[in-house]
């Protein structure tokens, strides 16, 4: 009996010994290593092959990329297109380790052409497109004027006189004291009123599809639109140039703003069509420190006809072409809508 008890003992110490030798040195040697990488418009992602919670994952690259490994999930990491490149290969390499054991596995990655398409979000490549801006400054931000929070509606119409006219000394704070000088959302028919007064060339037309703001810009025209901001899509990167960079809450948030472009783009066959918007309501809010995020913002057309159809289904065009005695509907039977 005592020698049997000592054989349980002794087989029991060896079970123990081996289970620990198993789990350090074999369930933890490192697998080799695998990961995808796929085009994220702006940056290329990686993924990895999970090989479980007790290893360790690197990423390191031979070309002119800085990988970002995502801090929450260790198996994410991406790098963004560098300025400047023109379709060269680098060397992505992903190191797997436990302790002092380490495994690496290594792809080449083709880094596509730099494009402001892709660093903008907007997608793959440009198809279409056409900017009727003109060579000189005339943004405006609100930000700037005597009401910043409700003053997009002179804001706008200053900066659509000075497309119209490169040497229109007004400002928005110059179309505030004309029209309701106390303060409040200007309507579309101050708007007219003062492109009217500053002789500047406009009419309006109906808005019912995409096709319509891509009409008057391929006449070489810009379009203000009075909608409700809340049915215009809020951005997913504060990095992207696309998409409503501020917060709306709720139905009801009236807005002017100026289109002066368009771009059709394309991501993996699927097309999709951004309208090129000035919209005055940075209130100082940039990309890192450099340009207004209201300036040269992209929305998608699509969602610019929805908050039109929520809110006003019409545009103001103004144009520099002499010829507009046919063109249009007539105002009187245009409803006033308010903006902010």
């Amino acid at each position: 009996m005592n020698t049997r008890k000592g054989l349980v003992c002794i087989a029991t110490s060896l079970t123990l010994v081996g289970c620990s030798w198993w789990e350090s040195d074999v369930l933890h040697v490192p697998p080799t290593p695998e990961f995808t990488f796929a085009d994220g418009v702006d940056r290329i992602n990686l993924v990895a092959n999970p090989a479980g919670d007790k290893f360790e994952y690197s990423w390191t690259s031979t070309g002119p990329v800085t990988i970002k490994q995502d801090e929450e999930n260790k198996l994410q990491a991406y790098f963004k297109i560098p300025p400047g490149t023109t379709g060269e290969d680098t060397d992505i390499t992903l190191e797997v380790r436990h302790k002092k054991r380490s495994k690496t596995s290594t792809q080449t990655v083709t880094i596509p052409p730099y494009s402001y398409v892709r660093a903008y979000g907007l997608g793959k490549s440009a198809v279409v497109e056409k900017n009727n801006g003109v060579d000189y400054e005339w943004y405006v931000d609100q930000g700037t004027s005597t009401y910043p929070m409700v003053d997009c509606g002179p804001s706008t119409v200053t900066m659509a006189i000075k497309w119209f006219n490169r040497d229109f000394p007004g400002s928005p704070a110059t179309a505030r004291s004309i029209y309701r000088p106390g303060g409040g959302w200007w309507y579309t028919s101050d708007i007219l009123s003062y492109l009217v007064n500053n002789n500047t060339l406009n009419y309006v037309v109906p808005l019912s599809s995409p096709n319509d703001l891509k009409r008057e810009i391929d006449k070489g025209n810009i379009l203000i639109l009075c909608l409700d901001m809340y049915y215009v899509s809020d951005e997913t990167k504060k990095e992207y140039h696309i998409n409503k960079f501020y917060k709306t809450g709720a139905p009801e948030w009236g807005h002017f703003v100026l289109v002066k472009g368009y771009k059709e783009v394309e991501t993996d066959g699927s097309r999709r069509m951004y309208m090129e918007v000035y919209d005055a309501y940075s209130l100082g809010n940039t990309y890192d420190g450099t340009a207004l995020k209201g300036k040269d913002r992209y929305y998608s057309a699509s969602d610019l006809i929805t908050a039109s159809d929520k809110w006003w289904r019409y545009a103001i065009v103004v144009t520099r072409s002499n010829n507009i005695a046919r063109m249009g509907v007539n105002v009187e039977n245009v409803p006033d809508q308010k903006g902010r």
